[in-house]
């Protein structure tokens, strides 16, 4: 018996009629049956009850081979019941074998309906024969019972090759039906239910002689599966523990590629690594050149990837799902397993192998390769989050470098101030009082006067300006009264400075002096954009706190700016500002939004946890909306 991933519909039209024609075969041979009888016998209903129930559990006990086909011990109790039930009981009892494992494997009507009818027709035969040949001499009875087991495998293989080659093109040597070993394995099953039917008419204490062999049966035809499972297992734990290890991220994808190849037996394959841009990570015996790999990514690979689902190609030349694609062309490919490299929230690329031969890939080939898949995502993903990690930190070593220049440049804006406004104030006060010196010995009282209170002006002028500096750098009203008092008042000189009216409104509390100094700051940096920029009439400024965070904004009516353009590196002119306001909220736990529109003003909006343990913790992030 074997199975098939393909949907009936996309079976050739032979594979189609000829599933049909054994379909109807045996339902004309179940209603032959029936009508023959007899149905009354209680001997044949408790041994038809008996060989149902041990068909039945040993259909469970399948042994895949890797050509995707499937071996039972069901056939002995099958050949026992075509030697002794009625036609009729014999065909309910294939009926009844398939239940458990179709309730199992979930398999598709056209699967199920060829199983059974496949099993019907081969028991009728094997009745058929038995009846034509058996008496009741002991020579005729095990002519006959031999010749029915014979006709049962023959059968059975038969029918499977036949639907195998129009379903699949399998040639009959290349399913192995016909092979010593598939032939031999079926065979001695079915001669230990003519063994299991004669020490039942003879000595039923000789029925445990026939079925204990049966799990010696069972357990040598298993003994490669395990073999095969348990090295694909040791293999997948090897590349595992070399994943983990610090190995060049290419070196193990190629390793990954090579073990697929090597296991399943593929002549060729390649592993793709999705992106922005497609590329292929590595090749085994295969190199894509020019527009083949987005042939790939339109065929089977592209697929696979886009599904998150495994694709199984077993004819190119059949295929009509997808493209054969020019490298599968070139390489003469036949048959190809394709899985998706897992990834959130699309794959991370797909993993494809190849054979020139036609192969049916199996269920644990499937499972074999998406485990080298996952490892080989573990391994991407890793990469992926490296290299993110080394641009996040040049970009913050790019931005520190951005505030150190800033606060160097506004350094050198205060000492330019201080030499270019405030000492040439005070000089100039020095100046008019030596001139009021000179004045006063040659007693002009008028001309004293006057320069006495130029002098007080210009002095005046010199204390304002110098104040203002002063409270920029560290406010003595934010130290003695709090952010609500040094916000007015900063809101209340800026006002003054670019001509808006400010409107404060602060529902906050006293804080850590670290809080209150950042949430100046922040401050200070939006209405000095505000004021330079904005050419605004009025501006609203709140604070507030909330479920222990503090939350601020800044809103003016001006004439707003793009955000975008404002947070270009390219841009100078803005973006150091905005840059380091947005770095020291990101570094004490928080996120700044900024909407604005040409035309339209702006907002700033900010909050941060007012826990001080919180502002050593890594950034949230930074939204940036754009108003309607």
């Amino acid at each position: 018996m074997t199975r098939t991933s393909t949907s009936f519909a996309s079976m050739p039209r032979s594979a189609r009629l000829y599933v049909a024609g054994v379909m109807g075969a045996a339902a004309a041979a179940i209603l032959a049956s029936a009508l023959l009888g007899p149905w009354s016998n209680p001997r044949d209903w408790a041994a038809w009850l008996a060989l149902s129930l041990a068909a039945a559990l040993a259909q469970l006990l399948v042994v895949r081979t890797e050509k995707n086909q499937s071996y039972h011990l069901t056939i002995t109790f099958v050949v026992a019941s075509a030697l002794v039930l009625p036609p009729g009981m014999v065909a309910l009892l294939v009926l009844v074998q398939h239940g458990p494992e179709w309730v199992r494997e979930k398999y598709t009507w056209y699967i199920a309906g060829f199983n059974i009818a496949n099993y019907v027709l081969d028991a009728l035969l094997a009745a058929a024969m038995f009846g034509l040949i058996s008496d009741e001499t002991p020579g005729r009875w095990a002519a006959g019972a031999m010749t029915a087991a014979f006709m049962f495998v023959l059968a059975n293989h038969l029918l499977l090759a036949i639907v195998l080659k129009l379903g699949r093109g399998h040639s009959m040597r290349s399913t192995g039906l016909f092979s010593a070993s598939g032939l031999a394995t079926d065979l001695a099953c079915a001669v230990l239910g003519v063994a299991l039917t004669f020490f039942v008419k003879n000595d039923a204490w000789l029925v445990p002689a026939a079925v204990l062999p049966l799990l010696l049966v069972y357990r040598s035809m298993r003994i490669p599966a395990l073999h095969r499972a348990e090295s694909r297992q040791a293999r997948l734990i090897s590349y595992g523990l070399s994943a983990v290890a610090d190995a060049p991220p290419d070196r193990l994808l190629a390793e990954a590629l090579a073990v697929a190849c090597e296991v399943l037996g593929a002549d060729c394959g390649y592993l793709i690594e999705n992106g922005k841009a497609p590329r292929v990570r590595c090749e085994q015996n295969l190199r894509l050149v020019g527009n083949e790999l987005e042939d790939e990514l339109m065929g089977a690979t592209g697929a696979a990837m886009a599904g998150s689902l495994p694709v199984l190609v077993e004819d190119f030349a059949k295929e009509e799902r997808f493209a054969y694609g020019s490298a599968m062309r070139r390489m003469g490919a036949v048959s190809a397993l394709i899985v998706p490299i897992p990834g959130w929230p699309a794959s991370l690329g797909a993993m494809a192998v190849f054979t020139t031969k036609s192969r049916s890939f199996a269920l644990d080939d499937v499972q074999f390769l998406q485990g080298l898949s996952a490892i080989a995502a573990a391994v991407v993903s890793r990469e992926r989050a490296e290299l993110a990690l080394h641009e996040s930190e040049e970009r913050r070593q790019a931005l520190l470098d951005d505030m150190l220049r800033a606060e160097e440049e506004e350094r050198l804006r205060i000492a330019t101030e201080l030499h270019d406004d405030t000492i040439q104030v005070m000089t100039a006060s020095l100046l008019e009082l030596d001139t009021l010196t000179r004045t006063m010995d040659s007693c002009e009282i008028a001309a004293t006067r006057e320069r006495i209170v130029r002098a007080r002006g210009t002095l005046g002028e010199a204390v304002e300006r110098t104040r203002r500096l002063t409270f920029e750098l560290r406010p003595p009203l934010l130290e003695a009264s709090g952010l609500s008092c040094a916000v007015e008042e900063l809101a209340e000189q800026s006002g003054r400075d670019a001509g808006f009216r400010s409107f404060v409104r602060a529902d906050v509390d006293r804080y850590p002096f670290v809080i209150e100094d950042l949430t100046y700051r922040i401050m200070r940096e939006a209405l000095s954009n505000v004021r330079k920029h904005a050419h605004a009439r009025t501006v609203h400024i709140r604070l507030w706190e909330s479920r222990g965070r503090l939350h601020g904004s800044v809103r003016d009516d001006g004439v707003g700016f793009d955000v975008n353009s404002a947070l270009d590196r390219r841009r100078m002119r803005l973006h150091l500002g905005l840059d380091a306001l947005i770095e020291r909220v990101r570094l004490a736990g928080g996120d700044v939004r900024i909407s604005s529109r040409p035309g339209n003003g702006s907002r700033l909006t900010f909050s941060f946890p007012l826990d001080h343990e919180e502002h050593s913790r890594p950034a949230h992030g930074l939204g940036l909306v754009h108003s309607a």
